[in-house]
């Protein structure tokens, strides 16, 4: 959600009982969310903020 209003970004996991990703998943994922492979890396450990995320986001033209 950006700013409460719904966006095409998206992504999902799986619920099975794999414990890694692998890279190739990952780098779709990555895709999804309309993120570098270090930014989505980034994302998932923590230094990359929401805020940041959406500005991101803003920059590359997926939300407004």
């Amino acid at each position: 959600m950006e700013n409460g209003k719904k966006t095409t970004v998206h992504t999902m996991t799986s619920h099975g009982s794999h414990k890694q990703i692998c890279d190739k998943l990952l780098g779709k994922m990555a895709r999804q969310c309309h993120l570098s492979r270090t930014e989505f890396n980034n994302l998932i450990d923590c230094p990359l903020s929401q805020d940041r995320y959406e500005e991101i986001l803003r920059e590359k033209n997926v939300v407004f």
